[in-house]
């Protein structure tokens, strides 16, 4: 793998899986040997540590892109082939994200559908609070319990739009946050 990298030349591999409860799954490649399995045109992708974007084309001249793809849950996958001809792309799979907007285009002939992807920063930095939440002095929810309960959609804020749920992992926690319990007035900015 390390040889093919660093030659001139490199095969890549990338593809898009998508998936939602309740509708058919679909992945689109690019850099693999037939046409239909290179329906990826171009991905802008970037990931910084507040968010996660990406934007994908796809050639759809075959019509066949018709479902609504918004909400779906996008794993990119990036790779090459290596000196073996094996295709290395299990595991390199990036942050997840959704389908915000999906849009078809038509020019000179050719139908392309484009994709714009949000990762979770970006989902909660859109989804402004939608309501209030007041907790009485006399109430035991820690900062921690807070956060898990916006964050998990058991509180308000209701994020309009919000795909799911999520189950929040902190990477270090401290007494305070698992103590404290704010009382009456408070924000919570994630």
């Amino acid at each position: 793998m390390v040889t093919a990298q660093k030659a001139r030349s490199a095969t890549p591999r990338v593809s898009i899986a998508l998936t939602k409860s309740g509708a058919s799954d679909a992945t689109y490649k690019a850099g693999y040997g037939t046409a239909t399995e290179n329906r990826i045109i171009e991905i802008e992708h970037v990931e910084e540590e507040f968010s996660q974007i990406a934007t994908v084309v796809l050639h759809n001249r075959d019509k066949a892109l018709t479902t609504d793809l918004s909400g779906y849950k996008a794993f990119l996958t990036w790779g090459m082939v290596d000196a073996s001809g094996a295709d290395n792309v299990t595991g390199a799979k990036c942050a997840p994200l959704w389908v915000i907007d999906k849009q078809d285009h038509s020019s000179q002939g050719e139908l392309l559908t484009v994709l714009t992807l949000w990762g979770i920063p970006n989902l909660l930095a859109y989804d402004f609070a939608q309501g209030y939440y007041w907790q009485s002095s006399e109430s035991i929810w820690t900062v921690k319990r807070l956060i898990q309960s916006i964050v998990g959609g058991v509180l308000p804020p209701a994020f309009v739009g919000w795909p799911t749920s999520f189950t929040t992992t902190f990477d270090s926690e401290d007494q305070l946050m698992d103590s404290f319990a704010p009382a009456e007035l408070f924000e919570v900015n994630l």
